[in-house]
């Protein structure tokens, strides 16, 4: 899941979405002056968005992007079967 943040500095985000029971990980994308792009990495069948959304309205955070990637077996087999 791909997030884009306003007024987010990392460390908060991070120890803010690390508590959500699933996420796995957050990682840095890249980071301007006016935004903080994340992406958030899960393994769950349930939808994690609107409990990621509920900790976002707690902070003063402006959501500028927020979608969810997800891959096909079909993009999953190329990868793992992709000749180096």
């Amino acid at each position: 899941m791909n997030l884009s943040l306003q007024n987010a500095d990392f460390k908060t985000v991070e120890k803010t979405f690390a508590n959500i029971n699933g996420i796995e990980s957050v990682a840095r994308v890249a980071e301007t002056n006016n935004a903080l792009n994340i992406r958030l990495s899960y393994q769950s069948t349930h939808d994690l968005r609107p409990d990621i959304y509920r900790k976002i309205r707690t902070k003063d955070w402006i959501i500028l992007d927020f979608h969810q990637e997800t891959q096909s077996l079909e993009n999953i087999f190329r990868e793992l079967t992709k000749e180096s």
